[in-house]
Parts: C-alpha cells; sequence; structure tokens
C-alpha cells in the first residue's frame, strides 16, 4: 500500500518542476521588455528540451524546440 501511494504521488508530480516554471516566467518577462529579443535556452539532454519546449508553448511563448 506504501508503495502504490508513492507511485501515485510519483506520477502526480512528474509535471510539475519549479525550474521549468521559473523558466517559462523569466521568458515572459524578457518578452514584455524586448518584445523581438532572441532566446536561446541550452538543455543537457532532449527529455529537458522537450520538457521546456512544452512547458513554454504552454505559456504561450512558442519558439522552436
Amino acid at each position: 500500500a506504501a508503495l502504490a501511494d508513492l507511485i501515485r504521488m510519483a506520477e502526480g508530480a512528474k509535471d510539475q518542476d519549479p525550474k521549468l516554471e521559473i523558466l517559462a516566467k523569466e521568458i515572459l518577462e524578457i518578452r514584455q521588455k524586448e518584445p523581438k529579443a532572441n532566446i536561446l535556452v541550452y538543455t543537457e539532454y532532449t527529455t529537458s528540451q522537450a520538457a521546456a519546449a512544452k512547458v513554454l508553448r504552454d505559456a504561450g511563448v512558442g519558439g522552436n524546440p
């Protein structure tokens, strides 16, 4: 039962990443000040890149991954 509870908690938290939320917030702030600024985000892993691209698209920032 404890393992099942941990799995449920992990599943619920997997789409929440404070770093990605801050990334979206920072980019939105930059876009407000400089709408045409080019912003390049480096990631080490393709999974991180995909997660960042999704968060940015969901935040309405757009761009290419």
